[in-house]
């Protein structure tokens, strides 16, 4: 699933480390791929201040808006997450919203725990009081 971020709700004054921060969180923990949405004719703009701010580390790629679905960041009046800028002011509350949005990792430690759990219950249900298997 992508999450799509409006180009406007990063550019300046947005705050670069904390759309880094954004991105490298959505791709690292929450399992989504970052594409920012932009009109095409600014994608070579943006494209070029995103390298030179040293900003495009997890961003996927430059998409036209309105092309992917997924979880959208932005300013945009159908947003599921909704900041006119991203900033120290909301980083908070867009993290936040990314754990909410966040697509189930079968391999998460979480996940992991909770089937060996499941596990070790079946098999401790198939043995009797001495410890041998029921027959």
């Amino acid at each position: 699933m992508y999450l799509l971020i409006d180009s406007d709700s990063i550019l300046p004054p947005a705050a670069t480390s904390c759309f880094r921060d954004v991105v490298l969180y959505a791709s690292t923990f929450s399992g989504l791929t970052p594409v920012v949405e932009c009109q095409w004719k600014d994608r070579d703009v943006i494209w070029h201040w995103l390298k030179s701010v040293h900003a495009f580390d997890f961003v996927e790629d430059l998409v036209n808006r309105k092309t992917l679905d997924g979880v959208k960041l932005g300013r945009q009046s159908k947003c599921n997450i909704c900041v006119d800028i991203i900033d120290y002011n909301n980083l908070e509350f867009i993290v936040n919203r990314l754990k909410q949005s966040a697509v189930f990792d079968p391999y998460s430690s979480h996940a992991m725990r909770v089937i060996l759990r499941t596990e070790l219950a079946s098999r401790s249900n198939t043995t009797n009081s001495s410890g041998s298997p029921e027959s």
